[in-house]
């Protein structure tokens, strides 16, 4: 029992049936949504709390994913993944940006320093080279194309690099995702902001928050 009490007396808590732990968070910068935006945008949410956060305390010296000791921190920028109302004429494809707007409104965000061992930053620079070199070829196949517009005969097999190139962008877009606080540590923002909740972390790193000074 005295392990137990001790676990969740811990300023982060551990829910063993969905292996998750949950870090609590300050707000920085409160976002104020209107009448409107509750009632109609996010309803689906009545406790939603948009804005900018912080943790409360710091995350240990080993990573979240191998449980190895860190060679490294970096910053990452973990969000909350509110659903949002729209109406009918607001899904046509012209008002996509609109849509695009309203959902980052409403999101909870914080800035941390996640913990990075050896094999986190090899995944981690791998899977940025990937990316850049994908939306390179995109970007070369575009302009490919552009240059084979302009001739007074533009050959039809010219449409090949222009769809390539749309298909290396959306997936170098795609591919930097996989670089993300949510992909690497399963990280996510509660949609009201209380609190961050990293999915399956490796034991040594569950071991090292557990014995971990309590947050400031």
């Amino acid at each position: 029992m005295g392990e137990i009490d001790l676990w969740t007396a811990s300023w982060v808590q551990w829910d063993a049936a969905t292996k998750q732990l949950q870090y609590p968070l300050r707000p920085l910068e409160p976002i104020q949504l209107t009448e409107e935006d509750r009632s109609f945008r996010y309803s689906r949410h009545p406790d939603i709390a948009p804005g900018s956060y912080e943790l409360v305390g710091e995350l240990p010296d080993v990573c979240i994913p191998h449980g190895q000791p860190q060679a490294r921190r970096c910053e990452f920028i973990v969000e909350s993944r509110p659903k949002v109302k729209f109406t009918l004429l607001e899904h046509r494809p012209r008002n996509v940006l609109n849509r695009i707007a309203e959902r980052q409104r409403g999101k909870a965000w914080l800035h941390a320093d996640f913990p990075l061992c050896e094999t986190c930053l090899r995944q981690r620079t791998f899977r940025l080279w990937r990316a850049t070199l994908i939306a390179l070829f995109g970007i070369v196949s575009l302009f490919v194309f552009w240059v084979a517009a302009g001739l007074p005969h533009t050959p039809i097999g010219f449409i090949i690099p222009f769809l390539g190139g749309l298909i290396c962008v959306v997936g170098a877009v795609v591919s930097l995702r996989s670089v993300s606080a949510r992909t690497l540590f399963n990280a996510e923002l509660r949609i009201d902001g209380s609190r961050m909740d990293v999915r399956d972390p490796h034991p040594q790193f569950v071991h090292a928050v557990r014995w971990a000074p309590p947050g400031n």
